[in-house]
């Protein structure tokens, strides 16, 4: 078994030496999605810093790494408008609940601290780092080969059971009867659960199906990228969560259609409804229980399941609207009749539904707007030409972000890789895309021989920075 706090001073040191010897681009890709990936579900106190769980230190060694060696890269970060969501959510919703409610400001900087690893500092090097077609398709194939590096991984858990946690680090990450569905084990490998990393495999199946039906990704690895697809394909199928079965189905199905048929109109459809949901949720104009009279003509036991999940979530909102705008802080006062350490507090499983009791309105609406907006940005661009490279990876990378947005209605699963993808996303769907330059004869001589076929670049549009 691996020591907790040696891995992650390992890894601290490690991805300081990957920034001081490779690309900067490769080095941060590889640093965010194999410390995500791998390293372990623990948290611990350092002395005067907050807690600190992995999202900690992957994001801060990144950080460091790039002020060492890659300062010049922070020069190219320019504030734009729809970079305010992630801010008011990171530092301004915490800080105004702990003030709000008596929690003084070191509680406030330390619910900041956590954000800003989870949330803030991903979307930060999201945006600085991935600013042409080419960064744009190496985070999409980076997403790909680290679902699929966790195939096997996988295999061996729904064989044997998750033991791979508790065997390299000496503890379950959680809940393993959470963990048997559908007549088998659902691996959960070194994330947090398995329905994070059932997301993850099934996003990562969108990521390598745009590349795959652009045609710019055709081997991977040696191997026909067709069968590398296949292969994710199954394995996230057999990861036996419901919500990454829709993830899978509702993707491809807004990834296949933009490139067909040049419609978005699944994605539109995806981008409303968690704004929706949560509007009707809050205001108690839907109970849901026809939904939940309809799960249970198909399995009763997820239709009891959705049931205690829609009683709670009334339960919460119902507190959270004792103190609408700031929430109530993140000490446990937000669960209905304080039962902080009871067994309904473990069943709140909903992202938006916990954010709205902790932060607020303020919390709850910045978090939609900063995974939602992204996808906003790239509906908002005139519909698309499919002979320039990118476009296709590019709504997909808003798919991923827009249907972990879903997702996070009804679990609570954070993962900073889709905030890299976010602040790629809102950097490319805000800038010009140029044709290449047309193959025509010139005809002055001082010209003549100097044109050739250039692959398309971004350049500065009106709402460009770059």
């Amino acid at each position: 078994m691996l020591p907790i706090l040696p891995v992650y001073y390992a890894y601290a040191v490690l991805v300081l030496v990957l920034f001081g010897t490779i690309k900067p681009r490769t080095a941060l890709l590889i640093a965010f999605i194999g410390g995500w990936l791998f390293l372990p579900m623990a948290r611990f106190a350092p002395g005067l810093i907050p807690d600190t769980g992995k999202e900690g230190v992957v994001s801060f060694s990144i950080l460091l790494s790039v002020l060492i060696f890659d300062t010049s890269r922070l020069y190219l970060f320019r504030p734009r408008w729809f970079d305010l969501p992630v801010f008011i959510y990171a530092v301004v919703a915490p800080l105004s609940s702990s003030i709000d409610n008596g929690l003084g400001l070191y509680d406030g900087f330390s619910e900041v601290y956590r954000d800003t690893a989870m949330w803030l500092i991903p979307y930060l090097m999201g945006r600085i780092y991935f600013q042409t077609p080419d960064d744009l398709r190496a985070l999409t194939l980076a997403v790909f080969t680290g679902a699929l590096i966790y195939v096997p991984l996988c295999l061996i858990e729904m064989k044997l059971a998750p033991i791979l946690h508790s065997t390299v680090y000496g503890f379950t990450q959680h809940s393993m009867v959470q963990s048997l569905r559908y007549g088998g084990w659902r691996p959960m490998v070194f994330m947090q659960h398995g329905l994070m990393l059932a997301a993850w495999m099934a996003l990562g199946v969108i990521a390598g199906y745009a590349l795959w039906r652009e045609g710019t990704l055709r081997r991977h690895m040696g191997v026909p990228a067709l069968a590398l697809l296949l292969v994710l394909f199954v394995v996230a199928v057999m990861s036996r969560s419901a919500n990454a079965w829709f993830m899978l189905v509702v993707g491809f199905l807004a990834v296949w259609m933009m490139r067909t048929y040049s419609t978005r109109a699944v994605l539109i459809c995806l981008v409303l409804l968690p704004p929706a949901y949560v509007t009707i949720r809050t205001l108690g104009l839907w109970s849901g229980q026809g939904f939940v009279e309809m799960l249970r003509s198909i399995n009763a036991d997820r239709a009891a399941s959705m049931q205690f999940r829609f009683t709670i979530e009334d339960a919460v909102i119902a507190r959270s609207l004792e103190k609408p705008f700031f929430g109530w802080g993140g000490w446990g006062d937000w669960i209905p009749d304080a039962t902080a350490e009871g067994e309904e507090a473990k069943a709140f499983d909903g992202m938006w539904v916990i954010i709205l009791g902790k932060r607020g309105l303020l919390g709850m609406t910045s978090l939609l707007a900063m995974l939602l907006l992204p996808a906003v940005l790239v509906l908002l661009r005139p519909k698309p030409n499919w002979h320039v490279k990118g476009h296709l990876p590019l709504f997909a990378l808003a798919t991923i972000t827009t249907l972990y947005m879903v997702d996070s209605l009804p679990n609570a699963m954070a993962n900073p890789i889709y905030m890299v993808c976010a602040g790629a996303v809102s950097t490319l769907a805000t800038v010009t895309w140029p044709l290449p330059r047309p193959m025509t004869r010139p005809t002055h001589p001082q010209v003549a021989g100097s044109l050739s076929r250039e692959r398309p670049v971004l350049a500065s549009g009106p709402g460009g920075n770059v």
